[in-house]
């Protein structure tokens, strides 16, 4: 587990680099790290939870594309307040849970970011599914999009707020 394994560490600039392909938990990873500007690349492909994960991040400027494959966790990773550094995301990769509160707290994210994350999205479509999810943008968000662009997440089963 990585749950809080940088916790308050108000002072850390940069993260390590780190084996985290065993890890299962990132929950509360980089709670109130205020201080830190960026991660390196993640092996999440195992992490079921990673919720309040940069809460409070307020310098993070990006986030490479973390693999939600097995995710069944994510809420309120962003916490509950504006992160205006961020700009570049990467993407969650193969996401298939809904991302309530997901972008919300990330006005500054730019189109191609907000894209990564929509192209990264699990295709329910395309796998035959009926179901649908939902990912929080924001308005702020939401309005940065075409209609096009939209239609990529709502045609992979996903409904965008």
């Amino acid at each position: 587990s990585f749950g809080q394994a940088f916790y308050g560490c108000s002072s850390l600039i940069l993260c390590p680099n780190i084996d985290t392909s065993s890890a299962t938990s990132m929950t509360y990873m980089f709670y109130t790290c205020k201080a830190l500007r960026s991660i390196p690349q993640l092996d999440t492909s195992n992490v079921i939870g990673m919720s309040y994960m940069f809460t409070e991040c307020q310098n993070l400027r990006s986030i490479p594309l973390l693999d939600c494959s097995k995710l069944n966790v994510i809420d309120y990773m962003f916490g509950f307040s504006n992160i205006n550094s961020i700009t570049d995301l990467g993407g969650f990769k193969n996401l298939k849970i809904d991302f309530r509160n997901g972008l919300y707290y990330l006005p500054n994210l730019t189109v191609q970011s907000l894209m990564n994350v929509i192209n990264n999205l699990y295709d329910f479509r395309a796998n035959g599914s009926t179901t649908t999810r939902t990912l929080q943008l924001g308005t702020t968000n939401l309005n940065k999009l075409t209609d096009d662009q939209k239609a990529v997440a709502t045609n992979k089963g996903w409904s965008l707020t």
